[in-house]
């Protein structure tokens, strides 16, 4: 079986990855061997690899597994590593329009992810399991609501364009 998990930077690229541990992860241009069970991983908006991936969800049309992170702790994510924002916002609109591939959302720091994560399981025959905790982490999915972002304009500026989407899944406000 081959799924497909584009992923935000920062946004549960890790925790994907080791939820589909038994299959072979592996990037884009790194080919896919029909009949072994892959994970194919990329990052929106990263030239080098994205290309070659929407060729294999043509050519192979897999089950896509996005993981997803409140738009808090992304944000803190990226500017706690200096990353620009424009780029961000560029992987987060990609995201939200794959809306029409019908993804399975796996959201790794909600509540409720135990019930996302059975949906999946469910809709691909897999028995995936993961042991990360949601909160405290020590492999940083923790929601850390109380952490205060610096650019509290940028920050906004992207609630505004994508609190829509997030509010669907964690039924609140990012």
């Amino acid at each position: 079986m081959i799924v497909a998990a584009p992923t935000v930077e920062h946004a549960g690229t890790r925790f994907v990855i080791d939820l589909f541990r038994g299959f072979q992860h592996r990037h884009p241009q790194e080919g896919i061997a029909p009949g072994a069970d892959i994970l194919v991983q990329a990052h929106f908006g990263q030239a080098k690899n994205w290309g070659r991936f929407e060729e294999i969800l043509q050519e192979y049309s897999p089950p896509v597994v996005i993981p997803v992170r409140r738009l808090h702790s992304i944000v803190l994510s990226w500017e706690r590593r200096g990353k620009g924002f424009e780029t961000l916002d560029l992987e987060l609109a990609m995201m939200v329009n794959m809306v029409d591939a019908d993804p399975y959302w796996l959201p790794i720091d909600a509540d409720d992810r135990d019930e996302w994560l059975a949906e999946i399981n469910d809709g691909l025959g897999l028995n995936l399991y993961t042991e990360w905790p949601i909160v405290g982490s020590d492999k940083r999915t923790a929601y850390k609501p109380e952490k205060t972002i610096g650019d509290q304009e940028t920050y906004s500026r992207l609630r505004d364009k994508y609190d829509w989407f997030f509010g669907q899944i964690y039924q609140e406000q990012s």
